[in-house]
């Protein structure tokens, strides 16, 4: 703490705060009662000039123990009222901050010189020729007698072993009185004593001195001539008690001086305590000014203060960033006084930068009357950053940091609150970027994340800083936006398509442009529900989607009824896949050359209870929704036991569109696996469709998928080829078996110059890489004869066969 520590002010012990070299630092008030000296004059003097012997007590200042070292030394205190006392000071080792503790404590008298007036007194008043106070000491019995010297009674101390006078021992204990009437009789009551001590006493006793039944010790007379001692008892009682009460103001003082001791040790150790506290404490003193007493390292460490006399300049605010003001810890002390308790958060600053948060908890203190109020400062930085990042966590997406759900419809209501107030417009966006879980799918979710990351940075530098872009989940963004018109959300809108063009580096130099599907909706100033207000901006963004992707759709009226049957239909969906409803159509695969049915695609349909639905219908649905991978194994096993059962002339191979999501972990291999083993399906026999982009953009896990299902025996197709920017070299690297040409490149055919280059190109790289091809999308007779020409092996379409529930014969 620093000087003038109230905590040491109060205590019995007379307590000295020395320099290294010496000068006093600070005294209490006990201090100043012991050396007869107001403790302010004593500060600044050297100890040398306190004592006689100024020699040693420079010796012992110059040791330099530190710690808890202790030296103790017996000196002669020089008053400055020419009087002198004798005192014990007890030094201290050097501390951290190079001074140390002086305590000083008055001699204890030895047992001869506080009782020998005493025993001269009782000794005259019975007439004795000799008294002993017996004292016993466990080992050894201590006695005190007198002489005199110079018509002076002086004291005598000594020690009788137990061997000597056994009996002694007893009698102490036991408290019985003792009496010989000559040396001869004593010796035959205990024959074993050692008479020397008494030579020259014929009679005597030794009378216990008694406090409430316990023994204090024992008085002995001894007289000169033999026979019964010449006083009566109760002169001899009355020398007793004046005896024992001597001896008991002689233990009370130790008692007292112990005491004293014991409470001094107790205020070192408590301001050793209050130092090396993590919290700041602040001692107050005073009526209606209050002024500080002390504070202690932790205070001047959190408050960026050298001094007590900084304490009114501390810079503080409140937990709401208001500035508090001079002298504001002085004012919550007094607050503290009045009311009992006070507590407050408050941020100390330093050079105009936040640099830590505090509690301030004062009160007054409830057993010491000279103290006011007692201030306590917490550094709670740690747990104010941990609620900080956890409000942050509640209220922010992990991985983008932007608002999460919670937080953008606190802010969307808010913003319809004020528009509603001052006027002005909303605007909502409602962002889904496109074919995203195929970049999942593909590229690994290491690759999604990163994107999702880039996307929210071209989605801030789109908007202005007090709009608020949020993440809902997975690959959807919403933007709230205070607009002036409906020109200004357009240019909003197409300003986050142009961003997104820049793209993002995925590797080997290929970048990653994303594109948004955007719905859009313009709150008018009586909207209140924010719910309806983003599931509207959710029902323009699926119009986007269904309009060709990568637009901006403007919400009214009709995609309210869109999105209203859009739910409908796709909570219908899950339930028709379990129900069986979802089941396999089979398209006829021609060899040309022989014009035979060699094969069927497996394509899927929902045969709901009035209708029939195409894949177009209801396949986005279910990959929005999460379960395409399980849709894809009900096709499996439904076409599978389709072809188990199929009893034409010949046995057809089975073509199976799969997304990646199907190859995910080994899924499909694991279905195909089973089905192999119940003889439900022959794995050559299947030729699994997929498309190029899924191939050429494939992580490596769709990679040894595929790799591990050709391993089976199953053949890979690259389906809707020539429709992307794919080159036939990977398709080598990938082991892909048959090209399927896009139907919208035989469409074409054979009078669309461009197409028919195109397409008779692809035949002359597969023929050079030894793959067969499969033509999609025939429908005439001329387009069958043209592919024929070229070298196409194989060719489907409705000049073959429509799609049917079952298998072509």
């Amino acid at each position: 703490m620093q000087r003038d520590p109230q905590i040491l002010d109060g205590v019995p012990a007379a307590l000295l705060r020395l320099t290294e070299t010496g000068v006093v630092v600070y005294a209490n008030r006990a201090a100043g009662r012991f050396l007869r000296c107001a403790p302010a004059l004593l500060v600044g003097r050297h100890y040398a000039d306190l004592v006689e012997d100024r020699q040693r007590a420079k010796e012992l200042l110059a040791t330099r123990d530190v710690g808890t070292v202790e030296r103790r030394l017996i000196q002669r205190f020089c008053l400055d009222d020419g009087d002198a006392n004798w005192g014990i000071a007890m030094f201290g080792g050097v501390e951290a901050d190079h001074t140390r503790w002086v305590r000083l404590e008055p001699m204890i008298q030895d047992t001869s010189e506080t009782m020998a007036p005493v025993i001269a007194l009782v000794e005259a008043l019975v007439g004795a020729d000799r008294t002993w106070l017996l004292h016993d000491k466990g080992a050894h019995v201590e006695v005190v007698s007198t002489t005199i010297v110079d018509d002076t009674p002086q004291p005598v101390q000594f020690r009788i072993d137990h061997d000597r006078h056994p009996a002694l021992h007893d009698i102490l204990e036991e408290g019985r009185s003792i009496r010989w009437r000559s040396l001869e009789g004593l010796a035959d009551i205990y024959p074993g004593w050692e008479m020397s001590e008494l030579e020259g006493l014929e009679s005597g006793m030794v009378v216990p001195l008694l406090e409430d039944g316990a023994v204090l010790g024992a008085v002995c007379w001894g007289w000169a001539i033999p026979g019964p001692p010449p006083v009566d008892d109760q002169q001899l009682l009355s020398g007793a008690e004046r005896v024992a009460a001597a001896v008991r103001s002689r233990e009370q003082h130790r008692l007292v001086v112990s005491a004293q001791q014991e409470a001094t040790a107790l205020a070192m150790r408590f301001q050793t305590v209050v130092e090396e506290l993590e919290e700041g404490v602040v001692l107050w003193h005073g009526e209606q000014d209050l002024t500080p007493l002390a504070i202690n390292p932790a205070t001047e460490r959190l408050l960026g203060i050298d001094q007590m006399a900084q304490l009114d300049d501390v810079l503080l605010r409140g937990a709401d960033g208001d500035e508090l003001g001079p002298g504001f810890l002085r004012r919550h002390a007094r607050t503290a006084m009045d009311s009992g308790a006070a507590e407050v958060r408050l941020v100390q600053l330093a050079d105009g930068a936040e640099v830590r948060w505090l509690t301030l908890r004062s009160r007054p203190p409830m057993r010491d009357a000279d103290l006011a109020a007692v201030s306590i400062l917490v550094d709670v930085t740690d747990r104010h950053l941990a609620e900080a990042r956890l409000r942050h966590q509640m209220l922010h997406d992990a991985l983008t940091g932007l608002a999460n759900r919670t937080l953008l419809m606190d802010r969307l209501a808010q913003e319809l609150q004020r528009a509603r107030r001052h006027g002005g417009q909303v605007a909502v966006f409602f962002l889904d970027l496109d074919d995203f879980k195929r970049v999942n799918d593909t590229l690994g979710h290491d690759v999604g994340d990163a994107l999702l990351v880039h996307v929210a940075g071209l989605l801030r530098s789109a908007v202005r800083p007090d709009d608020t872009v949020a993440r809902l989940g997975g690959d959807e963004f919403v933007l709230v936006c205070d607009i002036e018109s409906s020109e200004n959300a357009w240019d909003i809108a197409k300003r986050i398509h142009a961003t997104s063009q820049t793209g993002m580096e995925v590797g080997d130099g290929a970048r990653l442009r994303p594109a948004f599907s955007i719905g859009m909706v313009l709150a008018d100033p009586e909207t209140v529900d924010p719910v309806a207000l983003l599931r509207d901006a959710d029902s323009a963004m699926y119009a986007a989607k269904e309009r060709g992707k990568g637009r901006t759709e403007l919400f009214g009226p009709e995609h309210r009824r869109t999105a209203a049957a859009r739910r409908t239909l796709q909570a219908g969906l899950r339930d028709g896949v379990e129900a069986g409803e979802v089941v396999p159509w089979f398209q006829p695969v021609v060899d040309l050359r022989t014009g035979r049915v060699v094969a069927a695609e497996a394509l899927a349909r929902w045969q709901r209870a009035d209708d029939v639905l195409g894949p177009d219908r209801f396949l986005s649905l279910a990959q929005d929704a999460g379960f395409m991978a399980e849709l894809g194994d009900t096709l499996l096993r439904r076409a599978a036991d389709s072809s188990s059962r199929h009893r034409g002339a010949t046995e057809l191979d089975l073509h199976l569109n799969c997304t990646p999501a199907e190859l995910v972990d080994g899924r499909y291999a694991r279905s195909l696996r089973s089905l192999h083993e119940q003889a439900v399906l022959d794995p050559h026999r299947l030729v699994l469709d997929l498309t190029e982009d899924v191939l050429l953009t494939g992580a490596g896990d769709i990679k040894a998928q595929i790799a591990e299902l050709r391993a089976m025996g199953v053949r890979v197709s690259l389906d809707d080829f020539g429709t992307g920017l794919s080159s036939l070299v990977h398709l080598r690297r990938f082991g892909v078996d048959i090209v399927k040409i896009d139907r919208s490149l035989v469409a074409g055919l054979p009078h669309d110059n461009d197409s028919a280059a195109l397409v008779a190109g692809i035949f002359g790289m597969a023929g050079a890489l030894g793959l067969k091809t499969v033509a999609e999308g025939v429908e005439t007779v001329e387009q069958r004869d043209w592919l024929l020409e070229r070298g196409c092996d194989f060719a489907q379409g409705h000049l073959f066969g429509s799609a049917s529930p079952t298998l072509p014969s």
